[in-house]
C-alpha cells in the first residue's frame, strides 16, 4: 500500500546526522594521519550514534522483515521501474545506432545533428536504469558503457589501427557514451570541422557505428534477460544476502556512493569523504565533459534515485517504493523515511540552482557544488547506516573510502 508520507523533520535523526558528519571530519580537526586510528576514531563515534538513536527509538525493533509484505514493492519495481526502464533503454540504444549508421551513409551537419539528439536520448534513458546493477544488469557488464575521463589517445590509436575488441576490459574508458561525447563534440573545433574528419576517416566512421552497436547490443542482452528474470525477482523475498531487497539496495547504495557522489560530484569538483580540503577544481574529469550536458545528466540520476526511493516510474505509476517500507516499519511516520525524502529534494533543489554546464560551475561556483556532495555524503551515511539497519539489510559490496 502506498503511503501518504509526513512533513515533519525528525530532530532525532538531525541528530544523528551531526554525529555522522562530526565522525567525517574527527580526522581533520585532530590531524588523525595513521589510518588505524582514524578507524578507531570513526568507529567510537559512530556505535555512540547508533546507540543514541537505538535509545531514542526505545528499542523498537525495526526490520523484522516477518512484519513486511514486499510483494507490491517488488512488483512495481521489478516490472515499472526495472523492466520498463530498461526497455526504453533498449529503444533508445536501437536509434541511437540508427542514427549512427545514418551518419555513416551521409556525414553532414543534419544528420550530426541528429545523432547528437539520439545519443542524448540515450544517455539520459541510461541514468534511469544504471543503478540496478546486479541480475542481468552486472553479468552483462552493462556499467562498462559509462566510464569516464574517455582516454582519447586510445580512441585515436583504436582508429588509427582499426583493430580493437570493445567488449575486452582494456576498451572500458575507450567505448560507451563517453566516447561518443568524444567523438560528437571534441574531435574537433566546430561542427563542420567533425564531420570533415569523419568523411576523411573510414576507420572513424566505423569506429562510431561501433560504439553504437556495442551500446545496443548491451542493452538487447540486458533488457531480454531482465523480461525472464523479473519473476525470479518479484518471488525472492526477505532480507538475507542475495534476497532482492538486498540486492536492491547494495545496488543502489553504491550507485550513489561510487557513481555519483564521488564520479560525478566529487571527483572533478576535488571533494573526498576523508578530508574538507577541496584539491580541485578538475573539470576534465565531469561526465560528459566534452558536451553542455553534464548537469542535465546529473539530475537525471538524482531524479532516477528519488524516483526509485519514493516508488515512482516514468509511466506515470505511483506505487511502493522504500519509502513506504520504511514508513511500514517504523511506527513513527515521517521519521527516518520523511528525512531521508527531505535530503533527496534538497540536493534537487541545489541542483536546480546551477544554470551553468556542471565543469563550468565546478570553476565558477565549487562551493555550491561542495554542498551538493557534502549532502551526498549525508545521503549515503544516512542510507548505510540507519536505513539498511531498519530494513535488517547488510552492505555486501567492499568500502575502500570510509563513506
Amino acid at each position: 500500500m502506498k503511503v501518504e508520507r509526513s512533513s515533519s523533520f525528525s530532530f532525532q535523526l538531525k541528530k544523528r546526522y551531526h554525529l555522522d558528519y562530526l565522525a567525517s571530519k574527527f580526522a581533520v580537526y585532530f590531524k588523525i594521519v595513521n589510518m588505524k586510528h582514524l578507524i578507531f576514531c570513526l568507529s567510537i563515534i559512530s556505535s555512540f550514534s547508533v546507540l543514541l538513536y537505538s535509545c531514542q527509538n526505545n528499542g523498537s525493533s525495526e526490520g523484522d522483515d516477518t512484519t513486511l509484505d514486499q510483494t507490491e514493492f517488488l512488483e512495481n519495481i521489478g516490472e515499472n521501474l526495472i523492466v520498463d526502464g530498461y526497455e526504453d533503454f533498449l529503444s533508445q540504444a536501437s536509434d541511437l545506432n540508427t542514427s549512427a549508421l545514418a551518419f555513416e551513409e551521409s556525414p553532414n551537419i543534419s544528420n550530426l545533428d541528429q545523432l547528437r539528439a539520439s545519443w542524448l536520448s540515450a544517455y539520459l534513458s541510461w541514468q534511469r536504469v544504471a543503478f540496478y546493477n546486479f541480475g542481468p544488469a552486472e553479468s552483462n557488464a552493462i556499467l562498462s558503457i559509462n566510464y569516464y575521463p574517455t582516454d582519447t589517445s586510445l580512441i585515436h590509436s583504436n582508429i588509427s589501427s582499426g583493430s580493437y575488441d570493445l567488449n575486452t576490459a582494456g576498451a572500458t574508458f575507450s567505448k560507451g557514451f563517453p566516447a561518443l561525447d568524444y567523438l560528437l563534440y571534441g574531435y574537433a573545433s566546430s561542427d563542420q570541422e567533425i564531420v570533415d574528419k569523419f568523411i576523411n576517416n573510414e576507420n572513424a566512421l566505423t569506429y562510431l557505428t561501433d560504439l553504437t552497436a556495442n551500446i545496443l547490443s548491451l542493452a538487447d542482452g540486458v533488457s531480454n534477460n531482465w523480461s525472464s528474470y523479473v519473476e525470479t525477482f518479484k518471488n525472492n523475498k526477505g532480507t538475507s544476502s542475495g534476497s532482492s531487497l538486498s540486492l536492491l539496495v547494495n545496488a543502489w547504495s553504491q550507485y550513489m556512493e561510487v557513481h555519483v557522489r564521488n564520479a560525478k560530484i566529487g571527483t572533478p569538483n576535488g571533494n573526498s569523504v576523508v578530508s574538507s580540503e577541496r584539491l580541485g577544481p578538475f573539470p576534465e574529469k565531469a561526465e560528459a565533459f566534452y558536451s553542455p550536458y553534464s548537469l542535465e545528466l546529473l539530475k537525471e540520476a538524482h531524479s532516477a534515485i528519488t524516483n526509485f526511493y519514493m516508488g515512482r516510474s516514468d509511466n506515470g505509476t505511483d506505487g511502493v517504493g522504500i519509502y513506504d517500507l520504511l514508513v511500514e516499519l517504523n511506527a513513527q511516520e515521517g521519521t527516518l523515511a520523511g528525512d531521508y525524502k527531505d535530503l533527496l529534494d534538497e540536493v534537487t533543489s541545489q541542483l536546480n540552482a546551477i544554470n551553468v554546464p556542471l565543469e563550468q560551475a565546478i570553476e565558477e561556483q565549487g562551493e555550491d557544488v561542495t554542498a551538493i556532495f557534502d549532502n551526498y555524503k549525508a545521503i549515503v551515511a544516512l542510507l548505510k547506516v540507519d536505513i539498511v539497519s531498519s530494513l535488517s539489510i547488510s552492505i555486501t559490496y567492499a568500502d575502500n573510502d570510509g563513506d
